[in-house]
């Protein structure tokens, strides 16, 4: 959308260093709570239930860990320098990444010594 703004209003477009994620016709920020506005309104339309905009936040930030993304790729995502702010906020998301890491190799452990008898360890 951004890019058929910038074309439509040619040199009254404002191209912002920082590549805000919403802007308006002419490339301006918008404040956050026309951003919360706006997404209030589309996820209505949409018939998606969430409690709020910030709330994706957390819920791409979660996702990524649970999915084993390397923090410091998830600390960039949110615009975050430095990673212990992402491991301080999700602690208990990390915590049960690991869980999850440890259950699958004891899974592949399992596994791989399932035919295998004891005396051949």
């Amino acid at each position: 959308m951004q890019a058929a703004d910038r074309l439509l209003a040619g040199e009254a477009y404002h191209l912002d260093p920082s590549r805000p994620v919403f802007t308006n016709e002419l490339g301006k920020r918008l404040s956050p709570k026309a951003a919360t506005n706006a997404f209030a309104r589309l996820a209505k339309k949409a018939g998606i239930t969430i409690t709020s905009l910030h709330s994706t936040r957390h819920t791409a930030a979660m996702t990524h860990i649970r999915n084993n993304t390397d923090i410091r790729t998830v600390a960039s995502m949110l615009g975050q320098s430095n990673p212990t702010v992402t491991l301080n906020t999700y602690a208990r998301v990390v915590q049960g990444a690991k869980r999850g890491a440890a259950d699958m190799y004891s899974g592949w452990l399992d596994d791989a010594l399932s035919g295998t008898k004891k005396s051949d360890l």
